[in-house]
């Protein structure tokens, strides 16, 4: 299981509040999947332990595991919801317009797909790497949050 500790220079693990989750919600379109609500209830973002998800197959120029560098909180500067969140990284990587950034790297990111379900439905978790000569590329790697979270494994490669 994926264990979240502090961001360096910034404490996110404030109580998550039902005012903070709305203020999200309603800044970034989408209602948040209760399972990703309850991780953040827990800890509210930061750096993930090494972790990665298998999923299942290759995927181009990545391979089959891709790696859960940190997640995504409510209410703060680097949250979902701030001044370096989820739309600052749609704008400034060039993600595609399916939903809310939960987690990146930069030319990778992992999203809260919204495509199929619409701004209310349950999202499904999308890898995204914009570094292809034809533009952003997109796998879906679980139908929920929850399936997502809950298939991470430890990470022990090199680099940790």
């Amino acid at each position: 299981m994926a264990e979240l500790y502090g961001l360096d220079g910034e404490e996110p693990n404030s109580s998550l509040t039902i005012e903070m989750v709305r203020h999200a919600e309603k800044k970034l379109g989408y209602k948040l999947p209760e399972s990703y609500l309850r991780v953040l209830r827990m800890r509210n973002g930061g750096y993930v332990t090494p972790v990665s998800f298998d999923t299942g197959y290759e995927i181009p120029g990545q391979g089959r595991f891709i790696v859960l560098p940190e997640l995504f909180g409510i209410g703060y500067r680097e949250a979902i919801d701030g001044e370096y969140g989820s739309s600052y990284f749609i704008k400034e990587w060039g993600y595609p317009d399916i939903g809310v950034v939960i987690s990146s790297e930069g030319h990778t990111a992992i999203m809260l797909d919204y495509s199929e379900c619409g701004p209310t439905g349950e999202p499904a978790v999308t890898f995204v790497d914009v570094e292809w000569s034809d533009g952003p590329h997109t796998v879906r790697v679980a139908d929920t949050f929850e399936d997502f979270f809950l298939r991470l494994e430890e990470d022990d490669s090199e680099g940790w």
